[in-house]
């Protein structure tokens, strides 16, 4: 399709790849190949799922300890799990400054 709608755009890509629910099972662990972490099975959902909670999703038990990825929050996905790392990353950066400062 894309050679008769748009003949020159191999000639302009650079990389390109494809991925499928087995690539993503792979990769990812999902079953399945889901593209979320978490079912939308009902039942009790064991993360924080209210985005206005999204800051809370990255504690632990340990505060010492931060989580991020597709399992620290639901529903979940990339945009999610880029999130919730930079959640975690601030939170880090946060502990070693109030460290410093003592």
């Amino acid at each position: 399709m894309s050679k008769n709608l748009y003949p020159e755009l191999p000639s302009h890509l650079l990389e390109s790849f494809s991925s499928t629910p087995t690539t993503l099972e792979r990769l990812t662990a999902n079953s399945e190949g889901a593209i979320t972490g978490w079912a939308f099975t009902g039942g009790k959902i064991p993360v924080v799922h209210s985005m206005q909670e999204i800051t809370k999703s990255v504690r632990t038990e340990f505060d010492a300890i931060s989580q991020a990825g597709q399992w620290a929050f639901s529903p979940s996905g990339l945009p999610i799990s880029v999130m919730t790392g930079k959640l975690a990353g601030d939170r880090a950066i946060k502990a070693v400054k109030q460290a410093r400062n003592g």
